[in-house]
């Protein structure tokens, strides 16, 4: 519980969803093929920033990812943590995605169906890339609050 009141543990989760939210919101419409829309991109980056922000700091994904890895092997493995983790936050993030722009048919479904494996790549290296920002970020606030002398 701790953690919650940290600045720096909300500013790297809202790092690292946000940024994730931007990717999945431009690479997404190029894979369907659709047009980039800016009205529609922003509400994208938003809507599935924040939905994406609660699934990583209020749903269990983490230790629902450890009770899988546990049921598989008995050493644990942060690759196959991480891509599960992946998988899940993709499926919640174009689910949100697609029933907050009213696409609830099931063409479209499909259409995301084809090219969710490419989705979580793009995701989990988007994730990667974000955390190491968030990182980078943790750290320069941390240095610029340590009292000097």
């Amino acid at each position: 519980m701790a953690e919650f009141k940290s600045v720096s543990f909300w500013v790297a989760k809202t790092i690292v969803a946000f940024g994730m939210a931007t990717v999945m919101s431009i690479v997404t419409p190029v894979l369907l093929g659709a047009p980039l829309v800016f009205h529609s991109t922003v509400f994208l980056i938003v809507t599935t920033g924040l939905v994406a922000l609660f699934s990583t700091t209020c749903l269990p994904i983490p230790r629902f990812c450890r009770w899988v890895n546990h049921l598989f092997t008995v050493r644990s493995s942060a690759l196959f943590q991480d891509i599960l983790f992946t998988i899940i936050l993709t499926a919640i993030m174009a689910t949100a995605a697609q029933l907050l722009s009213g696409q609830v048919q099931l063409m479209f479904w499909v259409a995301t169906a084809r090219i969710f494996p490419w989705l979580v790549i793009v995701a989990y290296f988007s994730v990667m890339l974000f955390k190491r920002v968030a990182k980078r970020v943790v750290a320069r606030m941390s240095y610029r609050q340590r009292p000097v002398g």
